[in-house]
């Protein structure tokens, strides 16, 4: 049987009804007339609409809430041109004229005002922006609207303050993150040595409140460990300089509740650094061994170095414990032994940072480390009375190299300056002082504290 192709237009009225056992379709004409077609003699429908109506009247609004990856805007809708308007939304570009062929966000239907969202932009980057509606005439565009991405700057974290026992180390540190970025990870991680990252260690994952970040992690008693807080965004992840924490003796070697900065050596030793004053000092030992142009420094072994440093004419090293001890001759010596931008500190530097401190009776309490230990050095003794380390310099006893004699390993920390050196130890009965200074002798053997320049 011949099967008729139908087009129909727009305000008939299509009723389909069973007459005499077959199925008829209805066609109401506007004009009265009804026309009857068996369904099976129909191979399609084709509807054209004779009367569309006209696009809608759209316009754009201003661009709004605009970070480095996402804006919002959205489109005031005043008529909708004679038909429904079945789907509205934005549509946006990095070139002009941009169409819903190009990247969109749908915000329902209907006339009126609407928003919504920019998502997954890039930072730093002109967008062209229109607000769109569809009805049945066909996709009308609003205004052109355009906009820039705010730059991206990289998230920052900062260590607030750290709480430890025997068995925890509870670390707050701050978080900012002025491009609004999402952070997809933030917490702490640590080791038994330094060099860590996410990428070598197990990490924690802790929510942030009001920019502060707290997170736990269990330790063993007796032990020291590196760590470092950390933040993930889209772009890349993000640490504190690496801070090492004590779980033994009587307390930790650094101060949790000031801000450390960090400087390299030319043996890519690193170190924590403290601002007290107008001075910025080096707040560990220097442990190079090698002058600033790569040349390297005699290391005397410390059983030789009994014999042989009161004797010797060239710079040198010896190491008796953790710490270093160099002689005067390095001291002297125009290579330069501290970091470029560093020096060694005069004893007037020395003077300025203790009166800073209070004079020498504070500023002794103030330098010390609180960190005792009866089994690892370097380390206080456990007599290590009134030490503070408020000032965040973490001094600890090295000794001193003196007349051929190694001295207090345990009881004195000292420290060159060009012109002499400087002395700290724990308060004692026969001693109402903890800090002192004495001259400048070649073959004399101290720490270094390297001060900006």
């Amino acid at each position: 049987m011949l099967k008729m192709k139908y087009i129909l237009l727009a305000k008939m009225m299509i009723l389909c009804a069973v007459v005499q056992g077959q199925t008829i379709m209805r066609i109401h004409q506007n004009n009265g007339t009804v026309i009857q077609i068996p369904i099976n003699t129909i191979d399609s429908i084709t509807y054209i609409n004779s009367n569309p109506g006209n696009l809608a009247s759209i316009t754009t609004l201003v661009i709004s809430n605009i970070t480095t990856s996402n804006a919002t805007s959205g489109g005031n809708i005043t008529n909708d041109g004679g038909s429904p308007i079945t789907q509205r939304g934005i549509c946006w570009s990095t070139v002009q004229n941009p169409t819903t062929a190009n990247n969109t966000a749908v915000a329902g239907s209907g006339t009126g005002n609407f928003t919504a969202n920019l998502m997954g932009l890039t930072a730093n980057t002109t967008y062209y922006v229109r607000a769109y509606a569809i009805n049945s005439a066909g996709t009308a565009y609003g205004n052109e609207q355009t906009f820039t991405t705010l730059p991206y700057i990289e998230p920052g974290i900062e260590f607030l303050f750290a709480t430890l026992s025997s068995d925890q180390i509870t670390i707050k540190s701050i978080v900012n993150n002025p491009s609004g970025q999402k952070l997809l990870a933030a917490g702490i991680i640590w080791d038994l040595k330094p060099g860590i990252n996410v990428n070598l260690q197990t990490k924690t994952l802790d929510s942030i409140k009001d920019r502060q970040l707290e997170s736990v992690f269990q330790t063993e008693a007796g032990k020291s460990y590196y760590v470092r807080a950390y933040i993930t965004d889209p772009i890349g992840t993000y640490y504190t300089d690496e801070f090492l924490l004590h779980t033994e003796g009587a307390g930790t070697i650094f101060n949790a509740n000031v801000y450390y900065d960090s400087i390299i050596d030319i043996d890519n030793n690193k170190y924590l650094t403290i601002k007290m004053g107008n001075q910025e000092w080096m707040a560990e030992n220097l442990k190079v061994t090698r002058f600033r142009n790569g040349e390297p420094i005699q290391n005397i072994n410390f059983g030789d170095a009994l014999f042989m440093w009161d004797t010797l004419k060239i710079p040198a090293i010896t190491i008796p414990d953790a710490e270093f001890l160099y002689n005067g001759y390095v001291i002297e010596d125009s290579r330069k032994i501290c970091p470029n931008g560093w020096r060694i500190p005069t004893l007037n530097d020395w003077y300025t940072l203790i009166n800073y401190l209070g004079g020498e009776l504070e500023a002794g309490k103030s330098l010390r480390s609180t960190f005792t230990s009866t089994f690892r050095r370097p380390s206080w003794n456990p007599l290590n009375r009134n030490a503070t380390n408020s000032s965040g310099f973490s001094a600890l006893p090295g000794g001193i190299f003196e007349y051929g004699t190694y001295d207090s390993p345990s009881v004195v920390g000292s420290w060159w300056g060009s012109d002499g050196y400087i002395w700290i130890a724990p308060d004692s009965p026969a001693s109402s002082s903890s800090l002192g200074s004495g001259g400048f002798n070649r073959n004399n053997g101290s720490c270094i504290r390297c001060i900006k320049e």
